[in-house]
């Protein structure tokens, strides 16, 4: 063995004795395939486990209002985030011409009610006059026929008995005429003029209201209590010379009816339930924060860069004026709390053969030891234990098996030669 070689093997044999001498000399045995790890004590504490996604402010009451006809906008009588009553007027349209028809149409309905007024008023008295013609002819045919009982009963001559006869049939004929008078004030003539009367006045008042609608409808009044969101529209200009083509003349909200909408992908859908507690922040320079529970999960899937996605509305409780609609807002829903839960950091928690594991020191070895364990929530950074750990363990962090010192380690000796070293 030439000198060179000597040399080499020497300083190979000193690489090897300090190697040892590091890392089981002076450990000991336990420092045996050990990781450059660090470790964490499983801790008990309370975890709650969140979903977090990013929405937009929408509007569980927005009204966007428009008038039902095109006319001139005479005025406007509310501004953008003004807060209205249900009930208030906020524009009006140009009512001249509806107001000339209004008014032709009350005159067709008062000259109608004029003309069967009076109508009613000629027949009447003419019924009156006739009637009391009637009573007085009666009186006089009672007075004849009791005038020819006692002028027959005290035997007067036939020229008398003749004459009241005469009397008393001349007093029949005029009660039948009067009677036919009578009745004919009130036959089919009657009837149908009080009918054609009457349904001018019906169709003059359906006109009024007709007309009155149109003009209520030059109005736009607010559904609800509320707060103006925009107004699409100018004073003087057509109804329909809207500023923008994709909205409505004006707009109302009821801000207390504030909500986000986020999409949760399919994965995630299953553990989001109405009624939980949802965090909620704005990207406004308020940086607002607000709290809100889920409202509702639409089952009707939308499909968004290939990832099927579920919308699910959040309200908001105590909404406020820096909520405006179509904002962006983050949220964080909590879907599930547990308490006194045994806690490891997330990086403690391993896969093995396709079981949950977490890496601890053996106590008689030093060695690492692969535990099945149980898992439950999870957060960002903790992970809940529900079996195979206790609280007090100490766990391996980032424990990767493919980084252990365990293992040959192989060293040139020289001349091609490899000397390997087990660790």
């Amino acid at each position: 063995m030439n000198k060179k070689v000597i040399i080499i093997s020497v300083v190979v044999v000193i690489v090897i004795a300090v190697l040892y001498f590091l890392f089981f000399g002076r450990f000991g045995s336990s420092r045996r395939g050990q990781f450059l790890t660090s470790t964490a004590t499983a801790t008990s504490g309370n975890l709650n486990s969140t979903y977090s996604a990013t929405g937009n402010i929408t509007y569980g009451s927005m009204y966007n209002l428009d008038f039902s006809s095109i006319g001139k906008v005479t005025s406007i009588n509310v501004g953008v985030n003004q807060t209205v009553k249900k009930g208030q007027l906020l524009a009006s349209e140009d009512p001249t011409a509806l107001n000339s028809q209004l008014q032709s149409a009350y005159d067709a309905y008062n000259q109608a009610k004029i003309r069967l007024s009076q109508y009613e008023t000629q027949v009447s008295d003419q019924s009156s006059t006739l009637n009391l013609n009637l009573s007085q002819l009666e009186s006089q045919l009672a007075a004849a026929q009791s005038q020819l009982q006692s002028d027959t009963s005290t035997n007067q001559s036939s020229l008398t008995i003749s004459g009241d006869n005469q009397k008393i049939s001349s007093l029949q004929s005029q009660i039948a005429s009067l009677n036919l008078q009578i009745s004919q004030l009130t036959d089919s003539t009657y009837t149908d003029n009080v009918n054609s009367d009457n349904y001018s006045i019906e169709a003059a008042y359906e006109s009024i209201q007709s007309i009155q609608n149109s003009i209520n409808n030059l109005n736009i009044y607010s559904p609800i209590n509320g707060v103006v969101e925009y107004i699409n529209g100018q004073v003087g200009l057509d109804s329909n010379a809207l500023t923008s083509a994709t909205t409505s003349f004006i707009s109302v909200i009821d801000p207390s009816t504030a909500e986000v909408m986020v999409d949760v992908d399919e994965y995630d859908i299953n553990s989001i339930k109405s009624g939980q507690q949802v965090s909620i922040s704005l990207n406004n320079s308020a940086g607002s924060t607000y709290t809100g529970t889920v409202s509702s999960i639409v089952n009707s899937a939308v499909t968004i860069s290939n990832v099927v996605n579920y919308p699910v509305y959040i309200s908001i409780q105590n909404p406020d004026s820096n909520l405006l609609n179509g904002m962006s807002a983050n949220v964080s829903i909590t879907t599930g709390t547990v308490s006194n839960a045994v806690l490891v950091p997330n990086s403690a928690v391993s896969s093995l053969n396709g079981k949950s594991v977490v890496y601890t020191k053996s106590s008689s070895t030093g060695r690492p030891v692969a535990v099945d364990v149980v898992t439950g929530l999870s957060n960002s950074t903790y992970t809940q234990i529900v079996s195979g750990i206790s609280v007090g363990d100490v766990v391996l962090l980032n424990y990767n098996t493919s980084t252990s010192l365990t293992g040959n380690i192989k060293l040139p000796v020289g001349g091609g030669l490899v000397r390997n070293l087990k660790l």
